[in-house]
């Protein structure tokens, strides 16, 4: 009897043991993939890593006792999970280290071009990654030890272990349903922020991160989607045969880049944006229509590159991290399939967004970021290279390429008026005054007077791009848009509502200037008169290269198509053939939205059947 007595404390001495030892390997696991020895201990404390590793060694504690108990091997109870840790943590360590991004679910699909991609590769690994080894090692050893030496002592005889097993297994049911349910990650701000997938990781810890990009990246099967319908909506595109032109392609997305103006309730000492309303007025011209607000940038770009519309993926996830692959169809591999030279210039981070994997993929043959800017100009406290640095970078490229014979294609997204802002961005001598006729806080006052200084030295940058082509003699056309509206405040829509640039936030008209930004076609090989036309971002280089006969795939032939019944739509507007807001679409549309829906679903998620007309 009191052996037996002694047996169960030993077990029960067991249980904490087991969740210690979780939290430590998943402690140095964190340290490994996203931090540094030298981080120990004080990143625990640092946002919600404590959180999530706790909470995490409580799952991973549940699931060894479980394992151990089933198997009655305390070596295989705890190997198992411990291999899967391990490796998942090096794996992430290593990913970050060789492609300055984190382990997402979707590079299981790719595991077998990845060993054979390390091959070539010279691992190193950290001194994080050296102990997390040793640790790991260390106790599966003990854990053979104590299979051998004392396993009768420690585990139950099978039939009695299946008791506690099942209630281990009901428990991490239990508490996973809990601890990683969607309602308990955001209230516990455990959500990932997508434009920054490496901040994240290290804020949130692996296996949260991994999770909400995982569950965020779901995609469902349209209904009535086969290839016989697929075949039917081929049929109908019209295509058109004549050899379209190859001028040189310039896309500048401009960061956070408004109509400001559209606002009733405030004046400016000074107009904004003079180049663009002085382009605008011989150019195609107008509003464009985006999911996004405040954010998610790569969207956006993601519309323009590939034609295909960010309504249709789950909110929240970003297109580069989810779904952009090489099979995925877009116009950059297009171009550079019909001869262009493709290149992408960023001048911010490599791995924000995923731009590196995804330009990759879509067929960049150069991405420039802001390690690749020779001594640019710096602003706001020297964080952001500048919108003019940004476009002597898009000549320097166009310079270099000429002379190559081949023509040039170019992709930027400016970084200078990205959130947040702050009074202090700016010198007192470059602040344009404003009269508003609703009182700003003086937060309100600063943000906002940081703001239209980025906005300004935006246009100004567009200003001398267009001037630098009007003097070449290679035929160019350059799209200029804004990603998405600033998110200038906290309350950036209490801010819109006081200078009048919203009356609410329901109404068609406010709905569409929240989600809208001004772009502009400029060329200087076609005497094209000024058109205005709103439409939703993914129809930009549709039009564009309708408009100006420019090569492009039998795609796009489909989205004219599409636009002649819908201009555009997201989850909360649709506009009508003649380019109306509304926010109830009539049957006509809805059936036109659900058969690109389908088609959109084969190209960028299903089985490809319509990748001909790409």
């Amino acid at each position: 009897m009191e052996i037996k007595i002694k047996k169960n404390i030993i077990r029960i001495i067991c249980i904490p043991i087991v969740f210690a030892y979780s939290f430590l390997l998943l402690t140095l696991g964190e340290l490994a993939a996203h931090h540094s020895l030298s981080d120990f201990p004080n990143f625990l404390f640092q946002n919600n890593v404590c959180i999530s590793i706790l909470n995490s060694s409580l799952i991973l504690a549940l699931f060894i006792i479980f394992l151990t108990l089933i198997t009655t091997k305390i070596s295989v109870g705890v190997m198992v999970p411990t291999l899967t840790v391990y490796g998942l943590y090096i794996a992430d360590g290593l990913k970050i280290v060789f492609r300055n991004e984190p382990l997402y679910t979707q590079d299981f699909t790719v595991a077998k071009e990845a060993f054979t991609v390390l091959d070539s590769v010279n691992l190193e690994f950290s001194s994080a990654m050296v102990l997390l080894t040793v640790f790991a090692a260390a106790f599966l050893v003990i854990t053979v030890l104590l299979d051998i030496f004392a396993a009768k002592k420690l585990l139950p005889k099978y039939f009695f272990g299946l008791i506690p097993a099942g209630v281990s297994l009901a428990t991490l049911i239990i508490c996973f349903s809990v601890l990683f349910s969607n309602s308990y990650i955001e209230r516990k701000n455990l959500d990932t922020e997508y434009w920054n997938q490496l901040g994240s990781y290290k804020r949130n810890g692996l296996f949260y991160s991994m999770l909400y990009n995982y569950r965020s990246s779901k995609i469902t099967v349209p209904d009535n989607y086969s290839k016989e319908t697929i075949k039917q909506i081929t049929d109908s595109i019209t295509t058109d045969d004549a050899a379209g032109q190859k001028p040189n392609i310039i896309i500048l997305m401009s960061e956070a880049f408004c109509d400001i103006d559209l606002a009733s309730d405030i004046t400016f000492s000074k107009n904004l944006t003079p180049n663009f309303d002085k382009y605008a007025k011989n150019s195609l011209s107008g509003y464009a229509l985006t999911k996004q607000f405040g954010g998610s940038t790569a969207n956006s770009e993601f519309e323009v590159l590939t034609g295909f519309s960010s309504s249709l993926i789950p909110n929240g996830t970003i297109a580069y991290t989810s779904y952009i692959n090489e099979s995925v169809p877009n116009y950059v591999s297009y171009l550079k399939e019909n001869g262009y030279h493709t290149t992408a210039s960023h001048p911010y981070i490599r791995s924000f967004f995923s731009r590196e994997k995804a330009y990759k993929a879509m067929g960049f043959d150069e991405f420039h970021s802001e390690n690749d800017f020779e001594n640019p100009e710096r602003v706001r406290s020297q964080d952001y290279i500048s919108d003019m640095s940004l476009t002597e970078k898009i000549i320097e490229l166009y310079e270099k390429n000429k002379g190559s014979g081949k023509p040039f294609f170019n992709h930027s997204v400016s970084m200078q008026n990205h959130a947040s802002y702050r009074k202090s961005d700016y010198s007192e001598s470059e602040y344009i005054s404003f009269k508003t006729q609703e009182q700003l806080t003086d937060e309100e006052k600063g943000q906002l007077s940081s703001y239209i200084v980025g906005l300004y030295q935006a246009d100004k940058a567009l200003g001398e791009l267009i001037s630098y082509f009007e003097k070449q003699d290679e035929p160019t056309v350059i799209l200029f848009f804004g990603d998405h509206l600033p998110s200038i405040t906290e309350d950036t829509e209490r801010l819109l509502k006081k200078i009048g640039y919203i009356e609410n936030s329901d109404d068609a008209e406010s709905i569409f200037r929240l989600y809208s930004t001004p772009y502009l076609i400029w060329n200087n090989f076609s005497a094209q008169a000024s058109q205005k036309q709103d439409m939703s971002m993914f129809e930009l280089m549709p039009y564009l290269t309708g408009k100006l006969n420019i090569i492009r795939p039998d795609y796009f032939g489909y989205i004219d198509d599409f636009s002649n019944t819908c201009k555009g739509f997201t989850d909360r507007l649709y506009m009508t053939d003649l380019g109306l807001a509304v926010t109830n679409p009539d049957k006509k549309i809805k059936e036109k939205i659900d058969e690109y829906t389908i088609l959109q679903y084969d190209l960028l998620h299903g089985k490809k059947y319509a990748k001909d007309i790409y």
